[in-house]
């Protein structure tokens, strides 16, 4: 019998042979999976129901659930064998297993946090819709991260020879721990900065949009999760020093198991969290995040007010109609008819002219309507002098009587009217769209609307093929099931696609505009004007300007993009219109006119217009109280020189205008392909064209 004269084992305090972190760990990596699970099949069916179909993006996050689960079950099996408990308390059998699960728990573990950073860069990728330069540096960024990360796989593997040799010993063949360390540390520093920067850069462009604070609040906090994740990364690396213990292995690296865990789950819910709204529009209906509410007292009616609308030269069964001595025209009593005045009803988008006057009669009324506005003329149709827009309305119904009648008459501007297609991102029922919409038709050009079924702000350049419409359109515009495009039967022209901006301006190109031209494509693509600005960054994840720049690049149509910063979504039909969309439709429709009188062609090659018009307020509060002022899109602190205006070689940016106090329009030349400046050869054109309306910002 040989004598063992090892002294006795002893416990460095009380309690410690006891210890255990796996019941904790299990706990909480178990049901944080299964959290993350959750939202990763939120993503699915959102994506399912708003896109009919999954991208590139929501495969790599099923891929990374099932990394995550893996993590877990091989993190189990650690712990079955003693991972989380002190090494000297564990049988010698168990010590090698307990180390091999812990090791190759890894891979999964690694690979279940930095996977999904590539899902969170192709979302960026497509709602923010970096330039060309940004999207290449966030790439190289991406792909430097996940070689990093691969590094550390290799490393976890080949710092023993054989690799065996990390769970069987002997220890001696094995690298200085500490390079593993340092590695890890270098990682997690990496990873902690990557977050950052996919937090920062969304939280920088949500802060320059013309939103409501509970939205943008929203987005931010959906697409800014990386600061989460960050700060937990920023713990975890605090832990990974147990990575060095090779006395006690198995107790001392499970704070490294448990965060990395919370790390890649975090990451996972972060990249689910902004892909959810559909969903939770679904749940708790559309004013979720600040969208606009339906009115309960709205029906679905095709986009067409439920209420009966006149026309000049019309009346309703039963209405008395009378004729206005000083004009001859048919005019209709208004609800005040103890008051004996008079007024014509302003003319819609969407209503049917009639011929009951005859042509020589509308060109002498569009004469009359050019002429001097005289108080007496004012007051023989029930009208104030601030009733411009009337006026218009008017113009167009003659024009539509003077053609039935076969006589050609000049626009109001005497501008040649023109093919024009008209999108936006706020959807096909809004009042500033279809405000612009009856500026455009009043100056006599041929327009088709063809935009987003509901609200699709922030969708930059994203294209998909429209799928079917399961849920009434904006403002209960268009029922339920209405499938996949629809329209105004009663205006055929006006439009929606159930997709993107894009996509909606490219159907409108490309399928419904033609039908209505003889198969002849748009001569002007105009779209807006969007309910917020879009200036500077907000450019690249802006709808409006994405719908513009595809026009101009893809289909090579001229293209206008028009935004306006006095904010509040409202239905096609509210009555009486506000100032602000009429005044913003006015504006619109002027700066259009000038393009158009300039001749073709109307704007250089791959360039849009980025028009951004300041806020509606009383001292800025008709059309003729703004001034138009050359811009540029982005700041150029590290661009070439500007078209020479106003004695500088640096036009002001789009920042610099909006910021100036006073009723002050930016006029930016963008380039299409990266949405920002466009050289100063085109720039210079579009100075030619536009001199005349011009100013120099004080």
């Amino acid at each position: 019998m040989s004598n063992d004269t090892s002294p006795a084992f002893v416990e460095p305090y009380p309690g410690w042979a006891d210890e255990n972190k796996g019941p904790l760990i299990l706990t909480v990596t178990g049901t944080l999976t299964g959290v993350t699970g959750l939202f990763v099949v939120g993503r699915i069916y959102s994506r399912l129901i708003s896109q009919g179909r999954l991208a590139i993006d929501d495969y790599i996050i099923v891929i990374c659930v099932f990394l995550s689960i893996a993590y877990v079950i091989l993190a189990s099996f650690a712990i079955k064998y003693g991972g989380g408990r002190h090494l000297l308390t564990l049988p010698p059998d168990y010590v090698p297993k307990a180390i091999y699960y812990t090791v190759v728990s890894f891979v999964p573990g690694v690979l279940s946090f930095t996977i999904p950073k590539l899902a969170v860069v192709i979302l960026l990728a497509k709602i923010l819709d970096p330039s060309r330069l940004h999207k290449i540096i966030m790439w190289i960024i991406s792909i430097l991260y996940v070689m990093l990360s691969i590094g550390m796989l290799v490393i976890n593997f080949v710092q023993c020879n054989p690799p065996s040799a990390q769970w069987n010993g002997p220890i001696e063949k094995c690298w200085n721990r500490k390079i593993t360390v340092d590695y890890a540390m270098t990682l997690g520093i990496c990873s902690v900065l990557f977050d950052l920067y996919l937090a920062v850069y969304p939280t920088i462009v949500l802060s320059k949009l013309q939103l409501n604070w509970k939205k943008k609040l929203g987005l931010s906090a959906a697409l800014g999760f990386g600061y989460c994740a960050a700060a937990i990364t920023s713990y975890k690396c605090y832990t990974l020093d147990g990575l060095s213990s090779l006395v006690d292995f198995t107790y001392a690296v499970d704070d490294v198991v448990l965060w990395t865990n919370i790390e890649g789950n975090c990451v996972l819910i972060g990249a689910c969290i902004p892909t959810l709204f559909p969903l939770i529009k679904k749940i708790f209906g559309a004013s979720a995040l600040g969208s606009t509410p339906r009115r309960s007292d709205r029906k679905q009616t095709g986009g067409q007010n439920n209420s009966t609308i006149v026309t000049i030269g019309s009346y309703p069964k039963g209405k008395k109609r009378t004729k206005s001595g000083t004009l001859g025209m048919t005019a209709l009593d208004t609800v005040d008819e103890d008051a004996g005045k008079y007024i014509i009803l302003e003319e819609r988008s969407f209503h049917t002219s009639t011929t009951e006057l005859r042509a020589e009669e509308a060109a002498q009324l569009q004469e009359q309507l050019r002429a001097t506005k005289q108080p007496g003329w004012w007051a023989a149709v029930g009208w104030s002098q601030s009733d411009d827009r009337k006026i218009k309305s008017i113009a167009n119904t003659m024009r539509s009587w003077a053609l039935l009648g076969g006589i050609t008459l000049l626009p109001t501007l005497g501008v040649q009217g023109i093919r024009i297609i008209h999108s936006n991102d706020d959807g096909w029922a809004e009042l500033y769209t279809r405000s612009f919409y009856d500026a455009l038709v009043s100056s006599g050009h041929d327009v088709v609307l063809s935009a987003p079924a509901e609200n699709k702000s922030g969708s930059g350049s994203l294209d998909l093929d429209p799928w079917p419409r399961l849920l009434p359109c904006q403002y209960n515009s268009c029922p339920a099931n209405s499938g996949r495009t629809g329209r105004n039967e009663s205006s055929p022209r006006l439009n929606w696609v159930n997709s993107f901006p894009v996509t909606s301006i490219r159907y409108g190109i490309n399928e419904i505009a033609p039908q209505f031209w003889n198969g002849q494509l748009p001569e002007l693509a105009v779209t807006g004007p969007n309910v917020g600005s879009n200036i500077y960054l907000a450019d690249h994840i802006s709808g409006t300007v994405g719908a513009a720049t595809y026009a101009a690049k893809k289909a090579k149509i001229p293209a206008i993009a028009f935004s306006g910063k006095s904010t509040g979504t409202l239905a096609w039909n509210t009555s009486p219109v506000p100032q602000r969309s009429l005044v913003y439709a006015d504006l619109a429709a002027n700066l259009t006119n000038a393009v158009i009188s300039s001749g073709k062609p109307y704007l250089p090659e791959d360039v849009f217009l980025n028009v951004n018009f300041p806020e509606v307020s009383e001292s800025c509060n008709s059309p003729g109280k703004f001034k138009w002022v050359l811009s540029r899109v982005n700041l150029g602190v590290f661009s070439g020189d500007d078209v020479e205006w106003c004695g500088s070689k640096r036009l002001p940016s789009e920042l610099e205008v909006t910021a100036k106090s006073g009723c002050y329009i930016s006029v930016s030349v963008g380039d299409a392909n990266d949405k920002t400046t466009a050289p100063a050869e085109k720039q210079a054109i579009v100075l030619q064209k536009l001199q005349h309306m011009l100013t120099c910002l004080p």
